[in-house]
C-alpha cells in the first residue's frame, strides 16, 4: 500500500494457486503491483524462493525478506511484550495465519 501511495513500482512473488483469486486483482487495482506468480506446488517457500532469485539476478530493486531477517520476530517480541508492562500476561488461546512465523516465533519466545 504504502509503495503504492508513493509512487513506487512493487512486484508481488505469489503462488499461481493462491486461495482467494481476488488478492491478485485487488493487489493490481489498489496499488497497481506487478503480479509474479511462481509454481503453486511449492507453496509460499516457492514464492520467496523465486523472489530471491529476482533478487539475485538484479531484477529486484529491493527486496526485504523478513523471513530471514531477526528483526521480524524480535518487533513481534516487543509488541508482545508492550502489551503488558509487567510481562505477566496471560494468554488463553493463540490463532495466526500464515506469515513469516515471526508472531509465532515471538510468542514461542515471550
Amino acid at each position: 500500500m504504502i509503495c503504492g501511495r508513493k509512487g513506487y513500482n512493487v512486484k508481488v512473488v505469489m503462488p499461481e494457486n493462491v486461495t482467494r483469486p481476488s488478492a491478485p486483482r485487488l493487489l493490481r487495482m489498489n496499488y497497481g503491483a506487478e503480479i509474479v506468480f511462481s509454481e503453486g506446488s511449492k507453496g509460499s517457500n516457492g514464492a520467496v524462493e523465486m523472489a530471491l532469485d529476482m533478487a539475485e539476478r538484479g531484477r529486484l530493486d529491493y527486496m526485504p525478506y523478513q523471513y530471514g531477517n531477526q528483526a521480524n520476530p524480535d518487533a513481534a517480541l516487543q509488541r508482545h511484550r508492550a502489551g503488558d508492562p509487567r510481562g505477566a500476561r496471560r494468554v488463553a488461546a493463540f490463532v495466526a495465519g500464515l506469515g513469516t512465523g515471526g508472531t509465532l516465533m515471538a510468542t514461542a519466545a515471550g
